[in-house]
């Protein structure tokens, strides 16, 4: 009967998610210190090639080759050049996959500058929402490029020898355990979980779970074949 509540609740997931694509907003910003570059441009880059979830196909590129995904006309004065703002597309709810980076380049003409002053913002994930301290617009879609690069920086490891806040567990006690997945058809994370109770305390901690372990992987589930066009290579 758990087998079939949770094919059940994931089949229902997929089929009545949605999602749309997303345009981030990125105000303007200055970079300083450039010399010799008269006609500057920001080149914008997808790698690889990916579908937004409105259908749009946003084909990948380099300054090696492929395509360009935008160029931004910007301004130099006195060695300082200011860049307009700009939209880029969000990634991770891609239709067929979310695995697309952006980079940034600047450009004096069609030559590009080398070292790239746009260097640290490269290989970026783009969220379809972001919280921005800088309070631009549109709420939730806009942020700077500072604040995107802080999206994408991993969370400093936890000390798996602490909690990081004090705490104390006692018999009885409830607890959940939580497993996360990524929906390739519902472009967003599905969480599976269940209940249980300290049982016992010593140098190891016992938990009674009230819900029975499947035991068997959740692709088990699905029709051969239909397992990833829900999600990614991996199970709960």
């Amino acid at each position: 009967m758990i087998k079939k509540l949770l094919g059940l609740l994931v089949l229902l997931l997929a089929f009545s998610a949605t999602a749309n694509a997303t345009d981030i907003t990125i105000p303007t910003f200055t970079i300083p210190n450039v010399a010799g570059s008269i006609n500057p441009k920001v080149r914008v880059y997808y790698s690889p090639t990916f579908t937004a979830s409105n259908g749009t196909v946003v084909s990948g590129g380099s300054p090696n080759g492929g395509i360009v995904y935008k160029v931004i006309t910007c301004t130099l004065v006195s060695g300082t050049v200011t860049v307009p703002t700009f939209t880029i597309q969000s990634t991770l709810d891609g239709i067929d996959s979310n695995s697309s980076r952006v980079t940034f380049y600047l450009y004096n003409g069609n030559a590009q500058i080398s070292p790239n002053p746009l260097a640290p913002y490269a290989n970026l994930m783009v969220p379809a929402t972001i919280a921005s301290a800088t309070g631009c617009s549109p709420t939730g879609t806009c942020a700077s490029l500072a604040e995107l690069l802080i999206w994408n920086s991993p969370a400093p490891p936890l000390d798996p020898t602490r909690l990081e806040r004090d705490a104390s567990l006692r018999i009885g006690q409830d607890v959940m355990l939580i497993s996360s997945m990524w929906s390739t058809r519902n472009r967003m994370m599905i969480e599976a979980g269940t209940r249980g109770k300290v049982v016992k305390i010593d140098s190891k901690i016992k938990v009674r779970w009230k819900l029975a372990m499947i035991g068997k992987k959740l692709s088990d589930l699905f029709a051969p074949d239909e397992y990833l066009d829900y999600f990614e290579n991996g199970d709960f």
